[in-house]
């Protein structure tokens, strides 16, 4: 579905209540998983691993998730003296992320996938090309699909508090409908899951 612009969602507030999701405007009134701060904590977690040359394979063209997380992921690098190689846009689908695979640098060593489907076919493809995980290449996603504990190896992601975030934004609502103030925006924290799929760096060979 075509993402609206921000000029259409401030017309749409102003004829009816409305709370959004994972998405800010402005002062809209808002609920929003705080996965740029989550994934910036994962990108430490690798750096921690002796993780610097970091590949992140990105969403949909024109996602405000997206671009929020990218931004993160430049600061985080800049600060560790890291390199984060965007990859993308890219659909968000299993069969994007084998094709991400292909296209990754030999140089990279840890790979931060905008989503699980996206993440689930960058394990596929990797296996499939002789880049095992953890082993050749550690793996990581912006979110937690229940599948993703189960893979071989499990893979680390974050645990993205989808289902308090809309319980959020329907009391918002109400709220705003009985004419109760709230703040604008209401941000819920998204935590790393350490799984098997992150491992140490292989030292830099001469």
């Amino acid at each position: 579905m075509r993402q609206q612009n921000d000029a259409a969602l401030r017309e749409r507030f102003r004829r009816r209540p409305l709370v959004l999701v994972d998405r800010q405007v402005g002062r809209l009134p808002a609920v929003v998983a705080d996965t740029a701060a989550g994934v910036a904590e994962l990108f430490g977690h690798l750096l921690d691993q002796g993780h610097r040359d970091i590949a992140y394979v990105s969403g949909p063209a024109g996602s405000w998730a997206d671009r929020q997380r990218q931004d993160a992921l430049a600061a985080a690098a800049r600060r560790a003296g890291a390199r984060v190689r965007p990859l993308g846009p890219l659909p968000p689908t299993f069969d994007a992320g084998i094709e991400a695979s292909r296209a990754l640098p030999r140089q990279v060593t840890a790979v931060l996938a905008y989503n699980s489907y996206l993440a689930l076919g960058l394990l596929h493809g990797l296996t499939a090309t002789g880049r095992p995980v953890p082993e050749d290449i550690s793996l990581a996603a912006a979110d937690d699909l229940g599948t993703l504990g189960g893979t071989t190896p499990p893979l680390t992601a974050l645990d993205v508090p989808l289902e308090d975030a809309g319980a959020l934004a329907v009391t918002r609502l109400h709220d705003l409908l009985a004419g109760r103030r709230r703040p604008a925006v209401s941000r819920l924290p998204a935590r790393p899951v350490l799984r098997a799929s992150v491992a140490a760096a292989e030292p830099v060979r001469a």
